[in-house]
């Protein structure tokens, strides 16, 4: 069975190829042999057997036979040169040479291997990837990657001994390598990035190659994607600076920069106020760098809920933080311009505070200083009287201010002086010589006065014992009005006439004082508001 296929075969392939091929004017470049008569004898047409037998099934050029011009070798198959671009006993390797040149008849090549291709002979196939790393995850400031290679599906071959991930932001010039793994840790994560920049990256990986020298593949094809902000984490917490009247001065305590907190850059804080009923009454922005905020034109006396919160540079705002609840102040309790003095007592008034809601009670703190103490009141008034223990002529600074529920309003201070004449005292700034001259004429002036003074004050007395009691009506001799009333009246029948003197006597809670000598209209001016009492 066997010899009658193989002589089929035999002759078939004889015919074949003396048929396609026949000797009968051809020359030695057109005979051909082999299977499908591909194999042309590269020897004369003698040595040259294209048709095997039985017995002899070695074809084409024999043994010892001439090779034709360009080939070499037992049966003349090699050629002397190999075609550009290819090297190997035929010449059916490619080179891989660098740019593209060609290499020596065992591969080797003078400029060094082309990218991919390693080895003396340029023939190792480097490791390396066509697509780009895969992202699995990204945070504000993170990148997550697998960095994978494939035996039979990726490009190269070998053990991969080094993973190298490189990457670029849109701030930097060019890639660096953040890491370097082995073969069996495929994951990388790029940290503290810059949010919302874009990033390019690719992958490098590397083999032994003969001798011990691990070297790098191409690199893979470059992926690219941006860093996406989220919503800020940080809650910004507020501090009260001041309140005055009807506004509130607050300040931000600002939040951690971190890029993981506050995703992305800081663009600004907002902070708002709300009633007590969580109704939003206005809304104010600041930069990351102005950090104080002022809410004016607010109700007096009033609550208001205060929080902020962190709005970042895609105008992503973060949750609202902790509420400050603050209270506005009353209003300024202003101090009269001019007050009344008659030279031993002084009466302050000032404009009574207001609170923007029912049912409130204020009470205002004042206090007078300037002669080494301080008294300081509590009242719910808007006038007080001050009285002998004072200096007289001397400068003393009243301050007075309103306050609701422990919330001070703004102070108001005054310079005031007690007396009526005291402009010239203190002007008699004479030399030593001119008071030595006048010191005896002072004396004996002044007990002149003295004596008179007590005269007229005990024919005085005289005069009230006997009027005390009598109809108001004035003298014809010396007018004269005397008037008992309380201390909260005062009765305006003696100024409505022309009277020389007044005498006032007014009760309080303790006590009764006689005001005896009053000048209109200095009668409208005596209060009994203390239980001090008052000599005119």
């Amino acid at each position: 069975m066997y010899n009658i296929l193989a002589s089929n075969y035999i002759y078939y392939y004889k015919c074949y190829c003396e048929v396609l091929y026949p000797d009968t004017n051809a020359t030695d470049e057109d005979l051909y042999y082999g299977a499908d008569c591909q194999q042309k004898c590269n020897c004369a047409n003698d040595d040259c057997n294209r048709s095997p037998s039985l017995s002899n099934q070695d074809i084409g050029c024999t043994s010892g036979s001439t090779c034709s011009t360009g080939f070499t070798g037992d049966k003349c198959l090699e050629p002397t040169t190999c075609p550009s671009g290819f090297f190997g006993v035929l010449c059916n390797f490619p080179c891989h040479c660098k740019d593209s040149e060609d290499c020596n008849r065992d591969g080797s090549c003078a400029n060094g291997c082309r990218e991919a291709w390693a080895g003396p002979r340029c023939s190792i196939a480097l490791p390396y990837r066509s697509e780009p790393p895969t992202v699995v995850n990204q945070t504000a400031t993170t990148l997550t990657f697998y960095v994978t290679w494939t035996v039979g599906e990726d490009y190269g071959t070998g053990t991969i001994t080094k993973r190298k991930l490189f990457y670029k932001s849109s701030q930097m010039d060019s890639f660096i390598s953040i890491t370097e793994k082995p073969d069996n840790n495929v994951v990388f994560v790029i940290n503290e990035i810059i949010p919302n920049t874009e990033i390019q990256f690719y992958s490098q990986l590397s083999r032994m190659v003969g001798g011990g020298i691990e070297v790098d593949g191409p690199r893979s094809a470059i992926g690219s994607t941006s860093i996406i902000c989220t919503k800020p984490i940080g809650e910004p917490e507020i501090e009260l600076e001041k309140v005055e009247d009807y506004r509130i001065i607050l300040s931000v305590k600002p939040v951690s920069s971190e890029y993981d907190h506050v995703q992305c850059r800081i663009l600004r804080y907002q902070v708002r106020y709300s009633d007590v009923d969580g109704n939003v009454q206005g809304l104010v922005s600041t930069s990351s760098s102005q950090l104080e905020v002022e809410f004016s034109e607010l109700s007096s006396c009033t609550d208001y809920v205060i929080n902020a919160r962190v709005v970042n540079n895609l105008d992503i705002a973060g949750s609202w933080g902790q509420d400050l609840t603050v209270q506005t102040a009353p209003s300024e309790a202003s101090i009269e311009s001019n007050p009344f003095t008659n030279g031993t007592h002084l009466l302050i008034k000032w404009k009574a505070s207001t609170c923007d809601i029912p049912d409130y009670q204020v009470t205002y703190h004042y206090e007078l200083s300037g002669d080494g103490v301080s008294r300081q009141v509590i009242t719910t008034e808007t006038e007080v009287v001050f009285g002998k223990d004072t200096e007289s002529c001397k400068e003393y600074t009243f301050t007075v201010l309103a306050t609701y529920l422990s919330v001070n309003g703004t102070s108001d201070s005054k310079k005031v002086v007690f007396g009526t004449d005291c402009a010239n005292q203190g002007n008699s700034n004479q030399t030593e010589g001119y008071v030595i001259s006048f010191v005896i004429g002072s004396i004996i002036s002044s007990v002149i006065t003295v004596a008179f003074t007590l005269i007229l004050q005990r024919f005085r007395r005289k005069h009230l014992e006997k009027d005390v009691g009598k109809s108001t009506q004035p003298s014809t001799q010396h007018n004269v009005c005397t008037i008992d009333t309380d201390y909260q009246t005062l009765s305006k029948k003696c100024e409505e006439s022309a009277y020389d003197d007044i005498n006032l006597t007014v009760a309080t809670s303790s006590t009764e004082h006689v005001y005896a000598n009053l000048k209109p209209p200095l009668a409208e001016h005596v209060y009994g508001h203390t239980k001090t009492t008052y000599s005119y």
